[in-house]
């Protein structure tokens, strides 16, 4: 799944603004190690190998994800969207958080930097925003 790759920041997580590439690296890594130790001993075709393949594919298309939608923010302008695309980068880091939540006791875990984080502010207005003109576009359509 990964390389090397450089630690992430010691201090907490408190926003997206504060995620970086290593954030998404770590718990990549993180769960990599989990599959392998389940996938390793599982004979090749049974249930448990297919679904620890099938939870990796999950796991490493979401940090592809989560690692575009950091240079997409990184490269955006404010003007321009900049809060959907913060908004997608939440949305991507939560559901890799939701993959490595089932490990929050164990060693490894970084419970400084590996938590759910909020959506900003501006990209709940913007949601709300498409969902009212989604509404009034449908509440003239029979049913």
């Amino acid at each position: 799944m990964t390389t090397h790759q450089a630690p992430p920041p010691t201090t907490r997580l408190r926003e997206v603004a504060d995620l970086t590439p290593a954030d998404v690296h770590a718990v990549e890594a993180f769960l990599e190690e989990r599959l392998d130790r389940v996938s390793g001993p599982a004979e090749r075709g049974s249930d448990t190998y297919r679904v620890t393949l099938a939870l990796r594919h999950v796991a490493v298309q979401q940090a592809r994800l989560a690692l575009s939608s950091l240079s997409r923010a990184a490269e955006a302008n404010p003007a321009d969207g900049h809060q959907r695309v913060l908004g997608r980068l939440v949305e991507r880091w939560n559901l890799l958080m939701d993959l490595v939540a089932p490990w929050v006791d164990q060693p490894g875990w970084n419970a400084e930097r590996w938590h759910y984080l909020p959506h900003p502010p501006e990209r709940n207005a913007v949601v709300v925003a498409d969902l009212d003109a989604q509404a009034d576009a449908t509440k003239w359509v029979r049913r």
